[in-house]
């Protein structure tokens, strides 16, 4: 799994707003059995945002299905 760090570097905010996010999450999700599909929501985020970022690196559109 990423780092709070590497997850802010590839969206653009700081560790620590990662944090905060995460922590919304699983607050939202309320139970703890929840914690799986929290995690699994987070990491979709970051590789939408990875693609994302690739296919701006690359020129192409942002609006990457």
């Amino acid at each position: 799994m990423a780092t709070l760090q590497e997850i802010g570097d590839e969206l653009g905010v700081s560790r620590e707003r990662v944090r905060q996010l995460e922590e919304r999450a699983r607050l939202k999700c309320g139970a703890p059995r929840n914690r799986n599909a929290v995690e699994a929501t987070l990491r979709q985020i970051l590789v939408l945002a990875r693609s994302r970022r690739l296919s701006h690196d690359l020129g192409a559109p942002n609006d990457v299905p």
